[in-house]
């Protein structure tokens, strides 16, 4: 599962009660995925894994891990929370960087493994522009 926090979770700076960040959590504990990628996490990842945690059994608890490498919360885009053992975080590549790319290696309960990729591409107009056609 993945999911883009729009700012966090703060639908771009427009949500200040954190109403948002709660209902995302509470519906992403419903599905109950093992494997959730979060799309500009912007500094809200600690409030996630807690949320995500929160009454679960010792055996049943997310990991967090970042994907984009960074130390100031308005450049740790991409993120990933798992109940998957981590073996190996793909991060940095000449080609692209973590801030749009990124993924991870993750044990399988049976002992294999899958390879887990995020994406975060720019658009240059807003979602809810018109579409113009070429021709």
């Amino acid at each position: 599962m993945t999911w883009n926090l729009l700012g966090g979770g703060t639908l771009d700076g427009k949500d200040h009660t954190g109403e948002n960040l709660k209902q995302l959590i509470e519906y992403v504990n419903e599905v109950d995925p093992d494997v959730f990628f979060v799309v500009q996490a912007y500094g809200s990842e600690t409030a996630v894994l807690q949320g995500l945690n929160a009454g679960r059994a010792a055996t049943d608890l997310y990991d967090s891990v970042p994907i984009t490498v960074a130390t100031e919360a308005k450049y740790r885009n991409l993120w990933l929370f798992t109940k998957l053992k981590v073996a190996q975080r793909y991060t940095e590549r000449p080609e692209i960087t973590d801030f749009h790319f990124g993924g991870a290696k993750l044990r399988l309960p049976n002992g294999k493994y899958v390879h887990a990729f995020t994406v975060w591409s720019r658009h240059e107009d807003s979602v809810f522009a018109p579409c113009a056609t070429p021709w």
